[in-house]
């Protein structure tokens, strides 16, 4: 079973202050073992790009920034 150390956070799912980053290393990590390597670092690689722009990072770290638009983001970039 692979999910988030922190489980699906349903206490705070309606909130947008979640960071989706653990969930999108698991989706990474299961389509890896699903032998799709290709995706599973197109995913990784997109991850990165995300966390090294400045205005998608979470709140707790410097930026304020929405969920669904690390989703739309994360999209392009695949």
């Amino acid at each position: 079973m692979l999910e988030p150390v922190h489980g699906s956070a349903r206490e705070i799912a309606n909130l947008s202050i979640t960071n989706p980053f653990a969930t999108i290393w698991s989706v990474s990590q299961i389509v890896e073992e699903l032998e799709c390597t290709e995706w599973s670092d197109k995913i990784l690689k997109s991850m990165e790009k995300l966390i090294q722009q400045k205005d998608y990072l979470r709140p707790e770290i410097e930026a304020e920034w929405k969920i669904l638009e690390i989703a739309r983001r994360l999209i392009q970039l695949l």
